[in-house]
């Protein structure tokens, strides 16, 4: 799978074998932005498929339709679920980055969104 956006502390890369491109295999941080065919993929099969790597401490699910980002993050060993649907929401990270809902959705009008 290939993630809209991913931070990782002391980078791994590998060669995709089919394509010119170099895959992060450790992430710390994987951002997801949906759209109307990703949708179900991102919350359902990449969420799986990230959830196995084990240097990955939060999935960020950000809904293009609606003011909805889904925040899994690996406490502990286990997988919490935390939903912002507040503009001014502020999700923590793991690695101490704080991301505001505001600034995720700086420029959308969800008024002309698709329902």
């Amino acid at each position: 799978v290939y993630p809209d956006a991913s931070i990782g502390c002391n980078p791994q890369y590998a060669r995709h074998p089919e394509r010119v491109i170099d895959i992060l295999i450790n992430p710390v941080i994987v951002v997801e932005v949906t759209s109307r065919d990703s949708k179900l993929r991102d919350h359902n099969k990449k969420l799986e498929a990230y959830r196995i790597n084990d240097s990955l401490r939060d999935y960020i699910v950000i809904e293009y339709d609606r003011l909805l980002v889904t925040h899994w993050q690996r406490v502990e060993g286990e997988w919490e679920k935390i939903e912002h649907t507040g503009m001014s929401d502020i999700i923590k990270t793991s690695m101490q980055i704080n991301l505001a809902i505001s600034d995720l959705y700086l420029g959308v009008d969800l008024s002309e969104a698709d329902s």
